[in-house]
């Protein structure tokens, strides 16, 4: 996945409240998609469905201090991606 892709995902999540879902990334890949979404001002989780997993899918979703100042409102939180519960 591009890095320009991923900035627009970090940047839609930061944007519209809600998260947003990459495809399964290789491990380098996740360097990047950590700078984007910290750029964007923005939280990111991962996971590739079982611990050790190669590939992970990476959810950007907004900060919850930036969501309630910007909006008055809470933040969604996210779907639980990067928990550590077994599958």
């Amino acid at each position: 996945m591009e890095e320009k892709r991923l900035r627009e995902l970090a940047l839609r999540a930061a944007h519209s409240g809600r998260a947003a879902y990459t495809r399964f990334l290789e491990a380098p890949m996740e360097n990047a998609c950590r700078a984007a979404a910290n750029s964007a001002g923005c939280e990111v989780a991962f996971d590739g469905g079982w611990e050790g997993a190669e590939r992970r899918v990476a959810e950007s979703f907004p900060s919850p201090s930036a969501a309630c100042a910007s909006t008055g409102t809470r933040a969604t939180p996210p779907s639980g991606i990067g928990t550590s519960s077994a599958r």
